[in-house]
């Protein structure tokens, strides 16, 4: 069944009442994962320890790498297309499950690999079949909810968030509260990735239909189209996570559980760039459709918003690193401290590098950014073998070599980055990032100053110095902050009785 010309959605290209929506729903779904993320760190790490630790991080790793190689890049294509053109959904939704489908086998095919040249144990080999099974659950899922994306439906990501997180973090407390360990929690994962697949084709039930006639040349035809987009989500997956498989192999998985904690807290500083784009890529796209120019006014407004976040979010987690792992994992993750101050350098650049990817995307070019990052995969796993093995046999801390190797590859790609994009940034943005270094270094003075306090008292006083300093410095600028209070005031009543919907689209009717 397809969509009638009726049905598409109206799309609203002067309002920015959409993406402040948008925002505002995926950074609620942030607090509320972010609390369960919490718990989860409170207890699951010192129940499992590192070696523990380390079979999760392997699974995240595998899933990553998996879900990569069967995405085959249809994400940012649908939302790109459907943007353009929502009567396509049926097809291309349809024809994404088909295609995602077919990458099982290839999946499973690598692990055989794997365990055969790291001469891996049963345990191990019984996490990684799981680790497939989240895989190919996310991936099912994954063009629903690109589809509801690119009509920026952005609740139903969040809900799906919120629910996957709720399932893992409550029930997962339970399960090494009982006594079970690492494995039961990897078939936990398996579990509640099918839970969201269901949901999700319940939720979009309401906004179209899928064609599920197998058309050959629809499918060669999609994964042509597709395919910049699907080397530069392989290359960049197998960049982000080959670390912790070389860790593997070449350490043990205590060392691995050393690397995937920091690892995680620095996935989630990643919250900034990602919330803020994944509002923004639909209007980034209708942008460049009327011209480049229209693109570079658009693009300046989430550049900027990441970019002087990236300063004190990096800076702040250095200064903060060693009673932020002792006071999450314990005693019994000390090698992590190192590891994750290590990470924290690479902020600024991971954060300009999202960016940069995105305005590409945007501008049709990610092929230009692809081809750096098939280099970075290349140079990253050269740099691992080198570092971890250096740092191993020095520090008996292998993951401190993988974490070095990240920062620096990251840094090499800024570079890359300012070259290509250069044309969509502006000099003010230049100056609201010298300005906001500024503040940061004000902000960086007083979480010094507050660490006999204790971690608690050193984050309260970080996070209240670079708001002032940021006012005082105008990285914000006051009348912005005053017209967004007025706003949010004459929008409170009606957000309290939850009458107010901002930008509220019409369901898609559908043929019967």
């Amino acid at each position: 069944m397809m969509l009638s010309e009726a049905s598409e959605p109206a799309v609203e290209v002067t309002s920015g009442n959409r993406v402040a929506r948008n925002v505002a729903l995926l950074s609620g779904s942030l607090v509320a994962t972010s609390l369960l993320t919490g718990l989860w760190t409170l207890f699951v790490p010192r129940r499992l320890g590192p070696a523990g630790m380390g079979l999760i991080v392997i699974a995240w790793s595998a899933t990553n790498i998996f879900q990569a190689l069967g995405s085959l890049g249809l994400r940012n294509f649908m939302v790109r297309e459907l943007a353009a053109d929502w009567r396509r959904t049926p097809e291309l939704v349809g024809s994404a499950i088909m295609l995602r489908l077919a990458t099982v086998v290839p999946c499973f095919a690598l692990i055989a690999i794997y365990l055969r040249l790291g001469h891996l144990g049963a345990e191990l080999a019984l996490v990684l079949f799981l680790a497939t099974g989240v895989a190919l659950f996310t991936l099912l899922c994954d063009p629903l909810l690109s589809a509801l994306w690119a009509i920026e439906r952005l609740e139903y990501q969040a809900y799906a968030d919120v629910i996957n997180k709720a399932l893992l973090s409550v029930c997962g407390i339970a399960l090494v509260l009982l006594g079970f360990g690492a494995t039961a929690l990897v078939a936990l994962m398996c579990l509640a990735a099918a839970v969201v697949l269901g949901l999700s084709f319940y939720w979009s039930r309401r906004y179209f239909t899928i064609d599920w006639q197998i058309h050959p040349s629809r499918l060669r035809q999609l994964v042509a189209d597709s395919l910049p987009y699907w080397s530069y989500a392989l290359f960049s997956t197998f960049y982000l996570w080959i670390d912790s498989a070389i860790l593997a192999v070449l350490t043990n998985t205590a060392i691995v559980g050393w690397y995937g904690g920091p690892s995680k807290l620095f996935g989630f500083m990643m919250f900034i760039p990602v919330i803020v784009l994944t509002a923004w890529l639909p209007r980034l796209v209708a942008a460049f459709t009327e011209s480049p120019e229209r693109l570079r006014a658009a693009a300046r407004v989430p550049t900027e918003q990441i970019m002087i976040f990236s300063l004190p979010v990096g800076v702040g987690a250095l200064l903060v690193a060693d009673p932020l792992i002792r006071y999450l994992y314990g005693p019994a993750f000390a090698g992590s401290v190192p590891v994750f101050a290590i990470l924290a350098l690479a902020v600024p650049a991971t954060y300009f590098n999202i960016v940069a990817y995105q305005i590409l995307v945007a501008a049709k070019r990610q092929l230009t950014w692809t081809k750096a990052i098939v280099i970075a995969s290349v140079a990253n796993p050269a740099l691992n073998l080198v570092l971890i093995r250096v740092f191993q046999a020095r520090f008996q801390n292998g993951a401190i070599g993988a974490a070095l190797s990240f920062t620096l590859t990251e840094w090499a790609l800024m570079v890359v980055g300012l070259l290509v994009v250069r044309q969509f940034l502006q000099s003010q943005t230049l100056s609201r990032l010298a300005r906001s270094a500024l503040a940061t270094l004000g902000m960086a003075a007083g979480v010094v100053a507050a660490h006999p306090l204790g971690l608690i008292a050193q984050i309260v006083v970080g996070a209240l110095s670079f708001a002032l300093l940021a006012l005082l410095f105008r990285v914000v600028a006051p009348d912005k902050v005053s017209e967004s209070l007025r706003r949010l005031r004459s929008r409170w009543p009606l957000i309290k009785a939850g009458r107010w919907r901002a930008g509220r689209r019409q369901p898609v009717a559908r043929n019967r």
